[in-house]
């Protein structure tokens, strides 16, 4: 079920993008996998504990929040935001797509084994297709529709296994 997930996965990137394999680039992406696991896990053990989901997601936000800005200050790249636009787009971004997913992954995570979670995540890149398209007129070639249905069917068949 993996390979047809990551066969979907491939059939959906950009055709257009560059095939060329940057090596810092792939190191990267397994690094980002590998931490992406320890956290789903590590957030399943905290949530099995009965904290809830609320408290967690304020930490995750502000230790992240607080390990940038110190990152941003050694590197004299912090900019404070100096216009009604900017502190929106940052609310937007701090709320909508950072604090309200991870909410959402802990309350799930109440019901749902950690692996099942990592599975479903694999439709994260099919909603980003569908946010293209819908929000800015991307166009999909045949074969990144062909993988968008490709892990949906894979998602929906990882699903129905009683062993997850």
């Amino acid at each position: 079920m993996l390979i047809t997930i990551l066969i979907g996965l491939a059939l959906m990137r950009n055709p257009s993008a560059s095939a060329d394999a940057n090596i810092l680039g792939i190191l990267f992406a397994v690094l980002a996998a590998a931490t992406y696991a320890i956290y789903i896990v590590g957030s399943k053990q905290f949530s099995s504990r009965n904290i809830h989901s609320g408290v967690l997601t304020v930490m995750v936000c502000l230790g992240c929040a607080f390990l940038f800005l110190i990152i941003a200050l050694c590197t004299n790249s912090f900019i404070f935001p100096h216009s009604m636009k900017a502190w929106i787009y940052l609310l937007m971004l701090g709320i909508l797509v950072t604090a309200l997913p991870i909410q959402l992954m802990l309350e799930g995570l109440k019901v749902v084994s950690s692996m099942r979670a990592s599975l479903l995540s694999v439709l994260e890149p099919l909603v980003t297709v569908l946010v293209g398209i819908l929000f800015l007129s991307e166009s999909v070639s045949g074969l990144q529709a062909l993988g968008s249905v490709i892990v949906i069917v894979s998602a929906l068949l990882v699903q129905l296994q009683k062993d997850l």
